[in-house]
């Protein structure tokens, strides 16, 4: 068997070995259930509270 064949083989079943040793020795991440009220308020604001920036464009300097 071509040593490219027999590697690419040994690629596989190592790949594969790792997926089922990590599936089963590896804890996996629970999700965590967040419970209570945030310590922060949501913010208040209305369309008067909010205003659009005006911008203003600097000249291009030719260095």
């Amino acid at each position: 068997m071509p040593a490219l064949v027999r590697i690419l083989i040994y690629g596989i079943l190592f790949y594969l070995a790792y997926k089922l040793f990590s599936a089963i020795f590896l804890p996996r991440e629970r999700r965590t259930n967040v419970k209570g009220n945030p310590d922060s308020k949501p913010l208040d604001l209305s369309k008067k509270d909010v205003e659009d920036v005006k911008f203003k464009e600097d000249e291009d300097k030719d260095s």
